[in-house]
């Protein structure tokens, strides 16, 4: 019941429309792409996270206010130390040697 939208700030305006019917306090969603008419209940365990990069990157924009407000905003740091890169790689490739990771985070830091 958990979606993840990733550079939803990179959605159309048709498909963040349909995202804030979800939003709404008994949210619910059309799809009229297939023809149905009635709206589908949102579900009640229903829970939705998107991630984007900020507005300021090349070819990025922001969200609408509307929608905006309807998330609590986490901002991220990039990271750069090589002690959390390595522990980061290691989390999702864990049979991978020392030496590797070592070479994988050098090779992200330049």
């Amino acid at each position: 019941h958990w979606i993840l939208l990733d550079e939803i700030n990179l959605a159309s305006a048709e498909t963040l429309q349909c995202l804030s019917g979800l939003l709404e306090r008994h949210g619910s969603v059309c799809l009229y792409e297939r023809g149905d008419i009635d709206p589908v209940p949102r579900h009640p365990n229903f829970r939705l996270m998107a991630a984007m990069n900020p507005a300021t990157d090349v070819g990025k924009k922001d969200l609408p206010a509307g929608l905006r407000n309807r998330f609590t905003e986490l901002f991220v740091d990039e990271l750069v130390d090589p002690t959390d890169l390595s522990l980061l790689i290691s989390c999702y490739l864990p049979s991978i040697s020392l030496e590797k990771r070592q070479h994988i985070t050098s090779f992200y830091l330049k």
